[in-house]
């Protein structure tokens, strides 16, 4: 299914969906093209989503879990993760992204699942670690 956040901004505790395949777990977008939403995923559990972000909003990852994005997520706003871990595994990808920022974090690039990426980010994607970190098993 499609949770459509239409110009509003939402948060929720966990994000989980699918199989554990790409594709398979629905997806979250914002089809306002005027206003921007904020997407709010505060992990109090880890969280194994294999669904699409998409359109015009801004993800927070914050909490104190793992959240796992394991397909393409092609929204046009800033990433930001605060706290914890975020997963880029399968097909997960942030490939519209505008801005990341990792604060007290750690984004991981994980090509041990069942498919490796060389583009999992954007190549000009302005990032800034701040108290955070990349990691990658490549």
């Amino acid at each position: 299914g499609t949770f459509d956040l239409n110009g509003k901004s939402q948060t929720v505790g966990t994000l989980s969906g699918g199989q554990s395949y790409p594709g398979s777990g629905g997806v979250v977008t914002n089809s306002n093209g005027v206003v921007s939403s904020d997407f709010v995923v505060v992990s109090s559990a880890a969280g194994d989503f294999s669904g699409r972000i998409s359109g015009n909003l801004n993800l927070f990852k914050t909490g104190q879990s793992t959240l796992t994005l394991r397909d393409l997520s092609d929204y046009t706003g800033t990433t930001s993760v605060l706290n914890n871990l975020l997963v880029l595994v399968d097909q997960g990808r942030l490939s519209n992204t505008s801005q990341l920022t990792v604060r007290n974090a750690v984004l991981r690039w994980d090509d041990s699942g069942i498919q490796a990426m060389g583009n999992r980010l954007p190549s000009d994607l302005p990032v800034r670690l701040d108290g955070g970190a990349f990691e990658c098993i490549c």
